[in-house]
């Protein structure tokens, strides 16, 4: 259903054009499901402002909406969602409108805090679900690819769509105020997401340079506006962020690590406030070292529990060979610790001669951080896939009736599970113990990036810094990568995985791609934490260095390389990438994302 809009006003902006490249249909592997144009079925009789009311409106009512509409923090969102409202009539109009495209991102950016605690209907039609497996959902997904493909009637529907967003959200402020809680939860979260759009790692990632920093002016509009509509004073935590407003391409934006830093300052110095009159809100994540500041750099505490007794049997566990029937193998096999827990084999060696191993050994670094685990995601926790690996004959090949009969032979080990889990050994319980002791001892958040995060080292270097802005700008890296995890793995709970189809080739060389065909032809985005010390690369092990990674990335994947990908992930295209910017971004991988440096 389309809504009848008539907007007024509208928002400056430089006139821009975006880079028309034909965007194709996500692939599954990464998407999940094809995008659906959000309709908000019903609103026309509600939403328009040309409907007359059946009969005169109460004068209480009338009383109440205008003092809400006169207070400052439903002024300021009322003023994004005109404006808004105003754009989407323009692209309504003329579908090849630029300027009001980005009107549009950016006023909804402004508003995207309030709607997700507050205002549930236009966050969803415009951004999609906040844990969602499909990227770049909603309309705001849908305006960018139909801009970006000349589709004119796609620009229209998403369009009217997002009208009908804005529209909800007009009526919403226009009817009641917006309680200080709500306002201030929704400046504490906005601290985090403009980091996430800074780092170009939002799930809805646009696909024009001129749109990401139209989002980036979004949150910075409503985080200044916003503090100064809710009375907080917060006016230096906010200065380094204010000449964001005016960024016309993101790509003029240098040193995006120090920004993100900033974002977590501002966020701790609005909390702080808030808390001084009386209001308390939650954080974005919950950070891994008890962080007052977290950004879109801080790492999260892993899901699974770390209780001492558990994680100290789990380690025991780990390193013992007799999990497998001839004592060979541990999970320490092939998940070495001085090798950032990978072993440096193209693939393990198989127990079973039938049945080869022809993936290669992922670290367990960061793990317990990942939304899913095996390259094909197939196993969503740390528990089940021990238990897979120990159970299958070509890794370990334990039965579990052999399991309980080897450990409960063992007295120390009977009296360890009754200490952690109060009752004698079970298969379940060897599981959990693993779990434990990953999320206690894999998530070490030691690499520089963590300590500048946490603000112990006063900045990354230079060439650390500089890699960084490739990594999150012109390398398109943090869209798949995301930070802070740095892997397919996004926030707010880190529950919503990546994939993505490379086009890997079979080996170095090859004219064919990998016969592995993963999940759909897609494989899981691994963390790129402690990169330098874990080759061989990809799924298959066949790429022997991390020069030969960014070469693969530099020139497009697989269709770069002219093997046949019909599929190929859309977010995977040549980069043309200077020697320099090959060069910090090799620097940022091995050095700021290293445990051990």
């Amino acid at each position: 259903m389309r809504v009848d809009l008539h907007g007024a006003g509208g928002q400056s902006l430089p006139v821009l054009r975006l880079k028309r490249v034909p965007l194709e249909q996500p692939p599954l592997g990464r998407r999940f499901t094809p995008v659906v144009l959000v309709v908000l079925a019903g609103l026309s009789a509600a939403c328009s402002r040309s409907s007359a009311p059946d009969s005169p409106p109460d004068a209480a009512l009338t009383a109440k909406r205008a003092k809400a509409v006169d207070s400052a923090t439903a002024r300021l969102l009322a003023s994004y969602a005109r404006d808004g409202m105003a754009a989407t009539d323009r692209l309504v109009a003329e579908c090849a409108d630029v300027p009001a495209y980005l009107a549009v991102r950016r006023n909804a950016a402004a508003s995207l805090s309030v709607w997700r605690v507050s205002i549930r209907m236009p966050a969803e039609a415009a951004f999609g679900p906040e844990i969602t497996l499909q990227e770049a959902g909603g309309s705001i997904g849908a305006l960018d690819r139909a801009m970006q493909s000349g589709d004119c009637q796609g620009v229209r529907d998403a369009a009217g769509n997002l009208g009908g967003a804005f529209q909800v959200s007009l009526n919403a402020v226009e009817r009641r105020d917006v309680p200080p809680q709500v306002m201030g939860q929704a400046l504490s979260d906005a601290s985090y997401r403009l980091g996430q759009a800074v780092l170009e790692s939002t799930s809805f990632v646009p696909e024009g340079d001129d749109a990401a920093a139209a989002d980036v002016a979004g949150f910075v509009d409503f985080l200044e506006d916003g503090t100064q509509a809710a009375g907080l004073r917060v006016e230096a935590a906010m200065a380094p962020l204010h000449r964001l407003r005016d960024v016309a391409r993101l790509t003029d934006v240098t040193d995006r690590a120090a920004i993100v830093r900033a974002t977590g300052i501002l966020g701790r110095a609005i909390r702080e406030a808030l808390h001084a009159v009386g209001l308390a809100t939650t954080l974005m994540i919950r950070p891994l070292h008890g962080f007052s500041d977290p950004s879109a750099l801080t790492l999260p505490r892993p899901a699974a529990p770390t209780d001492a007794a558990k994680a100290d049997l789990g380690r025991r566990l780990f390193f013992d060979a007799r999990l497998s029937p001839d004592r060979s193998r541990a999970c320490a096999t092939c998940h070495v610790p001085a090798r950032s827990f990978a072993d440096g084999l193209v693939a393990p060696a198989s127990r079973d001669p039938s049945a080869p191993l022809r993936r290669n050994t992922p670290s367990l670094l960061y793990a317990p951080l990942e939304a899913v685990l095996t390259w094909d995601g197939r196993v969503r926790t740390a528990d089940a896939q021990a238990l897979m690996v120990i159970h299958t004959p070509a890794e370990m090949g334990l039965r579990d009736e052999d399991i309980v009969r080897v450990l409960a032979a063992d007295a120390t080990y009977v009296a360890a599970f009754r200490s952690a889990f109060g009752a004698a050994v079970t298969v379940a319980d060897v599981g959990l113990a693993l779990a434990a002791y990953e999320a206690s001892a894999l998530v070490p958040g030691t690499a520089r990036v963590d300590r500048f995060a946490r603000g112990e080292i006063a900045a990354l270097s230079a060439d650390e810094s500089a890699g960084l802005d490739v990594f999150a700008g012109k390398g398109r890296c943090a869209r798949c990568h995301v930070p802070p995890v740095f892997a397919g793995s996004r926030p707010p709970d880190f529950t919503a995985p990546v994939f993505a189809v490379l086009g890997v080739p079979a080996r170095p060389g090859a004219t064919v791609v990998d016969a592995d065909r993963g999940r759909d032809g897609a494989f899981r985005v691994p963390t790129v934490r402690n990169v330098g010390r874990t080759a061989p690369y990809f799924h298959n092990g066949r790429t022997p260095t991390l020069e030969d990674v960014v070469d693969f990335y530099d020139r497009g994947g697989g269709r770069g390389f002219g093997l046949d990908v019909p599929r190929q992930d859309p977010e995977v295209r040549p980069l043309h990438l200077s020697a320099e910017e090959r060069r910090t971004l090799l620097v940022f991988l091995r050095e700021a994302l290293d445990d051990a440096r």
